[in-house]
């Protein structure tokens, strides 16, 4: 399924509408990867959004941002979708941490388009102790202090433990969006 003219006299908004969508297709699509935990799904919903942006076109305003209009639709797209996998029981970001990312992602567009999938390559890099930490805190929602006991350890040990863990992190994340930028 292809965009088609919906205005044969007009062809040059069909033009305009396909640069503004090839400069800005990126930045929409690791929007919705950022919220989306499934790259097929993310791409099917990039495509649901174009489809949508191109026959809201007529409506946007050229001196607005083109970027920050797609994620826009592209937001109800993602929450259409998480309301079908909330009905078929599928798993995925907690209700609390979708609404973290969906904010944090909805900002103007910059680097923070980035910084989640950055995040997530990164995580894939830790070994398996300390991803296994980061699952404690973050998915199980435990306190340091939860964490030490469970382990047997001390707070300060895991303080010390989860502290090497976000620097690690972070480290990560700014090489990887300095690599991404030099592209």
């Amino acid at each position: 399924m292809g965009i088609e003219k919906q205005d044969k006299s007009r062809p040059d908004r069909y033009e305009q509408f396909l640069k503004l969508y090839s400069v800005n297709q990126k930045r929409i699509f690791v929007f919705i990867l950022g919220l989306v935990p499934v790259r097929q799904d993310a791409e099917d919903l990039l495509q649901q959004t174009m489809m949508e942006m191109w026959k809201q076109f007529d409506h946007f305003e050229a001196e607005s941002n083109f970027t920050a209009w797609g994620m826009t639709i592209a937001r109800f797209r993602v929450l259409k979708y998480r309301e079908k996998q909330r009905r078929e029981k599928a798993v995925f970001l907690s209700d609390e941490a979708f609404q973290i990312v969906l904010n944090e992602s909805s900002r103007m567009p910059g680097d923070s388009d980035f910084r989640l999938p950055a995040l997530e390559g990164c995580i894939k890099k830790l070994n398996e102790r300390e991803r296994y930490f980061l699952s404690l805190r973050y998915e199980d929602n435990l306190t340091y202090q939860s964490i030490a006991e469970k382990m047997n350890r001390s707070v300060a040990m895991i303080y010390k433990t989860m502290t090497a863990i976000h620097t690690n992190l972070q480290r990560c994340i700014h090489r990887t969006l300095t690599v991404w930028d030099a592209q």
